[in-house]
């Protein structure tokens, strides 16, 4: 017997799909295509007979909930029935525990309760952790294997998450998802099957949803009590709310991709979707091939993704990352502006932010802003704009009164499509400000995001402490851990609220030092950021990177500075990806730091030096193609620059840097002074024409000359 992963180039594949057919009433419906995506993400592990013949594989999701370290998510377990009770289950298992013992956070999967395999996953080390009525109706338990404990993990669970993307479904599919199987011919039986694996139990974070063109579209059946059994299928799905005004400007807006004289079913397919987009929804599923063209060029316009179901479960975590989090909806003109506000008597300022769940009064939501405006001195009250269209996209008020913590009483986002990305954008921010003016706590209290956004304040390092109020530490200082522990907890006698949380990262971080455990330590960095724990054994390397690429890549705002003339509001890019050769001689580990050396460019002035630090997250190898689609979002890199990195070939692969928590320095190390630290340092000349593994003295000694206060 041997594991391994396959690709979507493997004679095993077919395999697969043909094994998993035959259980598809226990393993429940998947797409082909699902299949292929998961191929090339490497998350198919196989079990292989000595004579070359499949006996089960292990199909599985990677999962980002705000930790440094992904969950592994397993989907699909199955055994061909001959080697049923000859362990390949348990080898599986067992070698999929192994290989990422030390890459995950834990690994875990649902089971209907009334499936046999319940009485197995014990067995195989798994541990009861949950359960739920699943999307069938049917009690589901979810069990678990922790490989490791995480500072404030606790919290960082909780984000499984009331935050789910409202997925709009096109009639076709959802007559399909109604009908059974046996009423397709053989020809459609694929399409009825993607359908159908959108109601599988184990997709999470989703809600399939239908707009008001639905009805009508049942409507047009001449069989009535046709028209009846599908508007009650329909009516179990929530209907998604729209304005009629913006509705029809969108549908004016579509009709460039809907040229001429249209059919009844065109029309109708042009009202579904400006529903969907005028009703902020995050995806339009359809199986309709003619929309499916034009999905690339609707996208473009009005940053609305229309997928088949297949292409949605191949990409689902993906989407649900892109929807979180996509600086690139601000790319080009529409620039966001940040403005004072002096009058809370703007009318749009209360249409815009009013609480609408508590049915908060104007007269109640102005005086609570004039109250704020009356006293500059102490409170500052901030509009977010973004041009093109003109609209406000984010309120905050930002309390100063005690001279040690930054306090925001009041946070309130506009509801679209942008939401999570500019309340990441707004934390990261507000971060930034709190640690150049000097104060080591940011508290945030309001009570009108916490239950959609928990993960943006996880992942920007923030720990809910009560039920309406997040903190953060902001700790401008790069030191031994030593001396951190010894900072926290002197703040813990000034802040006797925050105790509880103070105790825990002294506690957490005394522990991660004696183990030097390095994710351990990332984790505790990720709540203290901008401070750095110099003597953690975290891997460092210096990586060179053209001028035009870093003047994209890099947050501007903590040393007030632009880099290299970048025109972007950067604060948005807290994460981003850096795509290169795969070849290199030295391997890049995550997590890690990135030191960025700016290779000499007769453009830009400042090149020839590093001149910023991030974190790497993951690095990630694979095709062009495939690196280029999950990190689309991200929006610095176009396709054209992708293909030159992979010398023009789609299935050429390439390396991908996944990194955050960019950092600029005040000085600059210029290549002069860089070489002679190398040297001292390593022993030896400093080679920069790829990556470079450095040692944790070299960094700190770089580190702290980049940032020393200038005399």
């Amino acid at each position: 017997m041997k594991l391994e992963f396959i690709d979507n180039s493997s004679p095993y594949l077919k395999d697969i799909k043909k094994l998993w057919r035959e259980n598809s009433q226990t393993l429940g419906f998947f797409p082909e295509g699902a299949f292929d995506d998961h191929a090339r993400k490497d998350c198919i592990l196989a079990s292989i007979s000595d004579s070359e013949e499949l006996q089960g594989y292990l199909l599985f999701r990677e999962v980002w909930r705000g930790s440094i370290l992904p969950i592994g998510v397993i989907v699909h377990l199955c055994v061909t029935e001959r080697e049923r009770r000859n362990g390949v289950c348990k080898a599986l298992v067992y070698k999929f525990r192994e290989l990422k013992k030390n890459t995950y956070f834990k690994i875990e999967l649902k089971c209907r309760q009334d499936f046999i395999a319940n009485s197995i996953w014990p067995k195989l080390g798994f541990v009861y952790s949950e359960e739920r009525i699943g999307r069938t109706g049917q009690p589901l338990i979810k069990w678990e294997i922790r490989f490791r404990e995480l500072p404030l993990i606790n919290l960082i669970e909780k984000s499984d998450s009331e935050d789910r993307l409202q997925v709009v479904l096109d009639a076709n599919v959802l007559y399909r998802l109604q009908d059974p199987l046996l009423d397709y011919p053989l020809s459609d039986k694929y399409l009825s099957e993607e359908a159908k694996a959108l109601e599988s139990d184990w997709l999470d974070g989703i809600t399939l949803i239908i707009t008001d063109e639905t009805p009508n579209e049942i409507l047009k059946n001449n069989n009535p009590s046709e028209r009846e059994r599908r508007l009650l299928f329909a009516n179990k799905y929530p209907r998604l709310h729209t304005d009629i005004f913006e509705v029809e400007k969108i549908e004016q807006e579509l009709g460039q991709f809907f040229p001429g004289n249209l059919s009844r079913s065109m029309r109708s397919d042009k009202k579904q979707l400006a529903h969907a987009i005028a009703g902020n929804a995050d995806f339009f599923i359809t199986q309709d091939e003619g929309l499916l063209n034009r999905a690339s060029d609707i996208n473009n316009i009005f940053n609305f993704r229309i997928l088949s179901p297949g292409e949605f479960i191949g990409r689902l975590d993906e989407s649900i990352r892109e929807r979180e989090y996509k600086p690139s909806i601000f790319a080009g003109s529409r620039r966001l502006s940040i403005s004072k506000v002096t009058s809370p008597g703007d009318a749009t300022l209360y249409s815009d932010f009013r609480q609408s769940t508590t049915g908060e009064r104007r007269r109640d939501f102005e005086r609570k802003i004039r109250a704020f405006i009356s006293q500059p001195r102490l409170y500052s009250v901030e509009v977010i704009r973004c041009s093109n269209p003109e609209q406000n996209l984010a309120l905050v008020v930002y309390d100063r009164n005690n001279p040690e913590e930054l306090k925001v009483p009041l946070l309130r986002i506009s509801k679209s499509n942008r939401s999570g990305t500019i309340l990441r954008y707004l934390l990261r921010r507000s971060v930034l400000i709190s640690a150049l003016e000097g104060r080591h706590v940011l508290s945030i209290r309001d009570s009108t995001l916490f239950s959609n956004f928990e993960l943006a304040y996880i992942e920007s390092g923030f720990v809910l402490t009560e039920p309406q109020l997040w903190l953060k530490f902001t700790i401008a200082k790069a030191d031994s851990g030593l001396s951190l522990q010894k900072i926290l907890l002197d703040m813990k006698q000034k802040k006797q609220a925050y105790q509880k949380v103070l105790d825990n990262l002294a506690e957490s971080l005394l522990k991660a030092l004696e183990n030097e455990d390095p994710v351990a330590l990332i984790e505790i960095e990720r709540r203290l950021w901008p401070a750095k724990i110099l003597n953690a054994p975290i891997p460092a390397y210096i990586i060179p990177i053209r001028a035009n690429w870093a003047q994209h890549l890099f947050e501007e705002e903590l040393a007030s500075q632009t880099l290299l003339g970048s025109e972007e509001d950067l604060t948005l890019r807290n994460e981003n990806v850096y795509y290169r050769s795969k070849h290199s001689n030295t391997r890049i580990k995550s997590p890690a730091r990135i030191l960025w050396y700016i290779n000499k460019s007769k453009k830009y002035e400042g090149t020839m030096s590093i001149r910023a630090c991030s974190l790497i997250d993951e690095v990630i190898i694979g095709s062009a193609r495939t690196l280029f689609r999950r990190f689309e979002r991200l929006g610095v890199y176009r396709w054209e620059d992708i293909i030159k990195t992979a010398k023009g070939n789609p299935d050429e692969r390439i390396m991908a840097i996944r990194f955050s928590n960019s950092e600029l320095f005040k000085n600059p190390i210029n290549l002069e002074l860089l070489k002679s630290i190398f040297l001292r340092s390593e022993g030896k000349n400093i080679v920069l024409q790829s990556p470079q593994l450095i040692s944790r003295k070299t960094f700190t000694e770089i580190y702290n000359l980049a940032t020393k206060e200038m005399d």
